[in-house]
């Protein structure tokens, strides 16, 4: 994801632009917003705040990639912009969502030391996994994920 974040995604657009042949095409595809619902449970604010600081971004970035692609010179006119979408619900798939995210924030786990140097509290962390827990366990619970998705010809 951070790959298209602000300078970085924009060095990284222009190399990918650069080695396109005439006529080529780049497709790609980067969250701009994720929701958990039910909303009392508070994960839009206690697990996407600490991931998009873990990443080193202000948000996620699918939201600037065609200003990013238009930075990196590719033309408006040649662009493309759709969305794309990614749902988790029902108790199958929460679980498998809820039990990777978690996973992912045990001892040992690197996204866990990613957290952790970017300052993340190890109280929040254990705040983040007990939401997690209640949102598998919450049979009406259910993620979205909005995906910025661009096609631009060379």
């Amino acid at each position: 994801s951070n790959v298209f974040s602000g300078l970085r995604g924009s060095r990284a657009l222009r190399e990918m632009r650069r080695v396109l042949k005439p006529g080529g095409i780049l497709a790609c595809r980067d969250a701009a917003e994720l929701h958990w619902y039910p909303r009392r449970l508070g994960l839009d604010e206690i697990y996407d705040k600490p991931m998009i600081k873990a990443l080193g971004l202000k948000e996620y970035p699918g939201g600037e990639m065609p200003e990013l692609a238009r930075m990196a010179g590719f033309d408006p006119a040649k662009m493309r912009i759709g969305a794309g979408t990614t749902v988790h619900a029902g108790e199958k798939a929460r679980t498998f969502h809820a039990n990777g995210f978690l996973g992912r924030l045990e001892e040992g786990d690197q996204n866990r030391q990613t957290w952790l140097r970017a300052g993340i509290p190890v109280e929040e962390i254990e705040q983040v996994k007990k939401a997690l827990v209640e949102w598998r366990d919450c049979e009406d619970a259910w993620y979205v994920a909005v995906q910025c998705e661009l096609l631009a010809w060379k």
